[in-house]
């Protein structure tokens, strides 16, 4: 299962993607982000929040991806139930590492693949999973919280 999250996690940070947020927690972080749209997104509230200058909404089956210049959110649901929340930033976001921490103690796991370092907690209520990808052609933050 750990591996099957981190493969997951590669694909969803690769380069091409670029960023969005929810308007009603844009000030947010990205751990505040995505532990609000996991707690209570739906399909039409997520989609409603995705305007704004440059915004574009893509909705493949129960994958609905927000992109704008500053990030991509990510939301896969059940029916109407969220299942996971994936908030991708560019740039490396130091503060996630600690928020997480705060919250969920060390991790349980962490793995090391070239650029990319992934740090995993899991618990009885949730799976979080934090990247941090730094090399020459791109340096982004992953935040994601999914279903145990």
């Amino acid at each position: 299962m750990k591996h099957a999250a981190f493969s997951a996690v590669l694909v969803v940070l690769s380069p091409t993607l670029v960023a969005a947020s929810s308007p009603q927690v844009r000030g947010s972080s990205m751990v505040e982000r995505a532990a609000a749209l996991y707690a209570k997104a739906t399909p039409g509230s997520f989609d409603r929040a995705c305007r704004g200058r440059g915004a574009e909404l893509e909705v493949t089956g129960d994958r609905h991806a927000c992109s704008t210049t500053q990030g991509t959110t990510i939301v896969r649901f059940a029916g109407d139930q969220v299942s996971e929340v994936t908030v991708q930033k560019k740039g490396i976001q130091k503060g996630a590492l600690q928020q997480i921490q705060r919250r969920f103690g060390k991790p349980d796991s962490v793995k090391s693949e070239g650029a990319l370092k992934m740090h995993f907690w899991f618990t009885d209520d949730v799976r979080v999973a934090l990247g941090f990808q730094s090399s020459k052609a791109s340096r982004s933050t992953l935040v994601s919280f999914g279903s145990p």
